[in-house]
């Protein structure tokens, strides 16, 4: 267990793990941005189809009836692009406001070592199952692959001591990546 504390539960993997989750929440981010310009200038294109529709009908050169069912199908291609457009911006938004403080990583860090100190053995099991991924021996080297747990919440720690944690990610992946952490047997 000391070895866990000592190798694995350090301050430079923490802060490397804060640095690799924030480049990747950083590139969601701008993709977020990028993805937005695009349905922002196909609103516009939309919204200047429909004005060329209407300038139409005000001239009289078309009907109406003749029209309508163009200029439904536009107006409904606009809220479609509107209401992504507004998804994509909270969704960036929301990726902003999850960078990760290495300070903050480092509070947790002390709550951690307290539950690996002082936990019973079944639950020093269960927290390091949840995100040590796979212990290797090779010859004398010892190798683990881990992700280091973030907090739920960023909130204070309450009367429990570690909060909840969860892995960021999705469908592509685990946000910050994996650790390798290799060390020789004495």
């Amino acid at each position: 267990m000391a070895r866990i504390l000592n190798v694995v539960l350090t301050e430079p993997n923490l802060e490397r793990l804060v640095e690799l989750t924030n480049k990747v929440l950083r590139s969601r981010v701008e993709s977020s941005k990028a993805e937005a310009g695009v349905i922002e200038r196909e609103v516009v294109d939309v919204r200047k189809r429909l004005g060329r529709l209407y300038d139409v009908i005000e001239k009289g050169e078309l009907v109406l009836t003749d029209l309508a069912p163009r200029i439904r199908e536009l107006r409904d291609r606009e809220k479609t692009l509107v209401r992504d457009l507004q998804a994509i911006r909270a969704t960036a938004s929301e990726n902003g406001a999850k960078l990760v403080q290495a300070d903050e990583v480092l509070r947790y860090l002390m709550d951690l070592k307290g539950l690996l100190s002082a936990g019973t053995l079944s639950q020093r099991k269960t927290f390091l199952r949840s995100f040590v991924k796979l212990v290797r021996k090779k010859g004398i080297t010892i190798e683990i692959e881990y992700t280091l747990p973030l907090p739920l919440e960023k909130s204070s720690l309450g009367v429990e001591g570690v909060p909840p944690t969860v892995s960021f990610g999705g469908a592509g992946g685990i946000v910050g990546g994996t650790i390798i952490e290799r060390f020789f047997l004495r």
